[in-house]
């Protein structure tokens, strides 16, 4: 009797770090070797490599982007469905927008509340999300559990399969 394959396989970086792959980009993937490079805005490792392009120059290439197939000249991103930025199986990477991508944000640091789309404004507690750049009020509520629920419901229409709540 055989064992099932693994749902991931994993490949050490530098820093430490190691990246979850899918099965059958292993081979594939662990032939050249990666670093980690650590991004401080978002707090969070990725997976990359530096390619000699010639000329006395390197490019940057993250494990994602060759996942997912995307050229460097490719404007889209990979968006991690789980944030998880050393998880590069495929079942958690996906193409996106930049817009796509930003809907996929967990809630800010500076969140006081803790819940996303959601303020205390001094009488309750308001409700709102931005789209396109614009910022759409979407109630004052009792709770502020019950603020996050419309904002939750707006997320899931406005940004679809990319709404976090």
């Amino acid at each position: 009797m055989t064992s099932p394959e693994p749902l991931y396989r994993e490949i050490k970086i530098t820093k430490g770090q190691v990246v979850r792959v899918s099965p059958h980009r292993f081979d594939q993937l662990n032939s050249v070797k990666w670093c980690a490079l650590f991004n401080p805005s978002m707090g969070k490792f990725y997976a990359y490599r530096n390619v000699w392009v010639g000329g006395g120059k390197y490019r940057s290439i993250y494990m994602h982007r060759v996942i997912l197939g995307l050229d460097p000249g490719d404007k889209r991103e990979a968006d991690h469905k789980n944030l998880d930025t050393l998880d590069n199986t495929d079942e958690n990477l996906r193409i996106a927008t930049r817009r796509d991508n930003n809907c996929n944000r967990p809630v800010r640091k500076d969140n006081k509340v803790g819940l996303k789309g959601v303020s205390s404004n001094g009488s309750g507690w308001r409700s709102r999300i931005t789209r396109n750049g614009y910022e759409l009020h979407l109630g004052t509520f009792k709770t502020e559990e019950e603020a996050h629920v419309r904002y939750c419901e707006e997320a899931e229409k406005m940004h679809g399969k990319f709404a976090r709540g």
